[in-house]
């Protein structure tokens, strides 16, 4: 049983542990991380729309965009 400040996915720790991650995997030098969770590279604004991270319009492994890319497939096929 979880215990302390890591007693729920929206304490303010996991939010930290998760950004720490994800600034450790884009950096250039290798540092070890904290665990396996990490922050999505995303960011949203007051008005909830969702843009990318300043600099990481592509997922680091692969050229794939964060936020997708539009298609003529109808929803049914993509959801």
């Amino acid at each position: 049983m979880a215990i302390g400040c890591h007693s729920g996915p929206s304490t303010w720790a996991f939010s930290r542990i998760a950004k720490t991650n994800w600034q450790i995997y884009a950096a250039e030098e290798y540092k070890e991380m904290t665990g396996h969770l990490m922050q999505y590279p995303i960011q949203v604004n007051k008005d909830g729309k969702a843009t990318t991270l300043p600099g990481h319009e592509c997922f680091l492994d692969v050229s794939c965009k964060v936020l997708g890319s539009s298609t003529n497939l109808p929803d049914a096929l993509t959801t």
